[in-house]
């Protein structure tokens, strides 16, 4: 342990794309928050549609795919609004 320097800087650098899995963080925010809205928005005509259908006691677990979905392709500020977003609706 007498050995450890403190002051070692790694060098590390970031690519571009490397904020999400499909490389969308180059999108303009607008653009990646209107996107987890649309998600948003097609789950829940999707919830809807389900369950006039069929009675289905956690239908709500449809809205974890945008926020998945936003979370791996949009970034971290967008999956946020996806999960916030069915709160405002309901």
């Amino acid at each position: 342990m007498a050995d450890v320097n403190p002051r070692l800087q790694q060098d590390m650098t970031s690519s571009p794309g490397a904020d999400s899995l499909f490389g969308l963080a180059d999108v303009p925010a607008a653009v990646r928050y209107l996107a987890s809205f649309a998600m948003t928005a097609f789950a829940t005509v999707v919830a809807v549609g389900v369950d006039s259908q069929v009675a289905i006691p956690n239908i709500s677990l449809i809205f974890v795919v945008p926020v998945i979905l936003g979370a791996v392709g949009l970034g971290l500020g967008p999956s946020l609004y996806s999960a916030h977003s069915p709160t405002i609706s309901s």
